[in-house]
């Protein structure tokens, strides 16, 4: 089962729950995944919100991400999506080097939709199942510098106790 309420994502099996939050600046940010918990999504009691690191001000010597967000850096989130610059210094989830030679990405969130079942690969072996059996959450996080799409998409398999995750990594064209 998928749930979400504003940004806030929580994905159970008959035994687990996995859970990551948009954050302000639009990063993902993995908050929970273990032994099933029930996750009440109503902000105004509180719900899931604990669960969500709040900050006054950067810890330490720390690179702070844009100006708009004076509070916040990288350094000491648990992202569910990490890409090198913007002070992520953590070993990266992917690694891309642009055609100006700079390995910098800031992927943000786009969208996010829940598909019944799961679509085939074209390429890659992976998992199957029937509408029945299987829901997607999809989660399009964008690079607007490079025009680039990272497409997550999280497959949960209530019954069978099992969640998998894949990327697709795509170039949008640039007209000029």
């Amino acid at each position: 089962m998928i749930e979400n309420n504003e940004g806030l994502y929580v994905l159970h099996t008959k035994n687990t729950t996995y859970m990551f939050n948009v954050m302000e600046a639009g990063h993902l940010e993995h908050l929970y995944y273990g032994r099933r918990i029930k996750v009440d999504l109503d902000k105004e009691n509180g719900g899931a919100w604990p669960f969500i690191e709040k900050h006054a001000f950067p810890p330490g010597n720390t690179n702070q991400y844009d100006r708009e967000h004076a509070t916040f850096t990288l350094e000491d989130m648990c992202l569910e999506m990490s890409s090198y610059g913007k002070g992520d210094i953590r070993e990266p989830f992917i690694e891309v080097t642009h055609e100006d030679g700079s390995f910098t990405s800031d992927f943000l969130f786009e969208k996010a939709k829940v598909i019944k079942g799961k679509k085939e690969f074209e390429t890659l072996p992976g998992s199957y199942g029937s509408e029945d059996e299987v829901e997607t959450l999809e989660v399009t996080l964008v690079d607007k510098q490079y025009g680039l799409n990272l497409v997550m998409s999280y497959y949960v398999y209530e019954d069978c106790d099992v969640i998998t995750r894949s990327a697709k990594l795509i170039k949008k064209c640039r007209i000029s």
